[in-house]
């Protein structure tokens, strides 16, 4: 992610480099048809550099946010789905240090609760071809916190919310799934507050887009379970710090 971030009122003007890299860990559990579970969370290593009215160079490696849903599904028709669903997040670490001015390493450090909603139809509707419409909306609120060091004591963090609004189209044939889509993120009622004193954020409004291939192996190494391999692209970018970003990732999803 690359970030050009200005705050004249706070005299910052300063260039904005974090990468990323890691292994993303995701259990889900279905213990009827319209009800299920997931917890996931990704074992990371993050590398900061920031250059400007200040200057830093900093990594971490360790886990991510733990991140828990619970949802049903509630079928409308034979190609038509809506899911309800609630979430949550639980931070690993806690801890924040000077150079996470602009930015954490590897996790949030907030607590966030939220929830969303999922729409989608099956155009096709055979049984070894689909193409599906994905319609997706999510709203997710992070906690205030004390933000020590980088604030002074007693001061607070308000994250605000994260507001998600999703568009795809998936294609199945046979073994191979297709899906590419457009996401939108708001972040919303952000600021800080000082106690006495409170500094408002400006609202981000960043774009992605996105493609995901998924391939359902006959037969695969070492195991006899069912696996889906797959490798998906991205890019997001936002007008607010001139946000940049770009990410490549893999895949394997094995049922037992």
């Amino acid at each position: 992610m690359d970030r050009h971030i200005v705050r004249e009122s706070l005299n910052v003007d300063v260039f904005d480099k974090h990468k990323t890299s890691g292994l993303m860990l995701n259990l889900n559990y279905t213990p009827a048809k319209s009800w299920w579970s997931e917890i996931s969370t990704g074992l990371e290593h993050e590398n900061l550099t920031t250059t400007g009215t200040f200057v830093a160079k900093a990594s971490a490696t360790g886990l991510d946010d733990i991140i828990m849903q619970a949802g049903h599904d509630v079928f409308l028709s034979n190609r038509t789905q809506f899911v309800l669903y609630a979430c949550g997040g639980l931070p690993t670490k806690r801890k924040v240090i000077e150079a996470e001015k602009f930015d954490t390493l590897v996790g949030t450090r907030f607590f966030s609760a939220g929830a969303g909603t999922e729409l989608s139809h099956d155009f096709i509707g055979a049984p070894e071809e689909s193409l599906i419409g994905i319609f997706q909306g999510r709203l997710i609120h992070f906690f205030s916190r004390e933000w020590c060091p980088i604030l002074p004591a007693g001061a607070d963090i308000q994250p605000g919310n994260m507001t998600d609004f999703l568009l795809s189209l998936l294609y199945h044939k046979s073994q191979n799934t297709y899906e590419s889509g457009y996401n939108l993120t708001i972040f919303s009622n952000q600021a800080i507050c000082l106690r006495p004193g409170y500094i408002a954020g400006d609202d981000i409004f960043r774009n992605s887009i996105f493609f995901h291939f998924n391939h359902s192996c006959s037969h695969f190494p070492a195991t006899e379970h069912p696996v889906v391999v797959g490798f998906g692209i991205g890019g997001s970018w936002a007008k607010t710090d001139r946000i940049r970003i770009f990410s490549v990732r893999g895949t394997i999803n094995m049922a037992f």
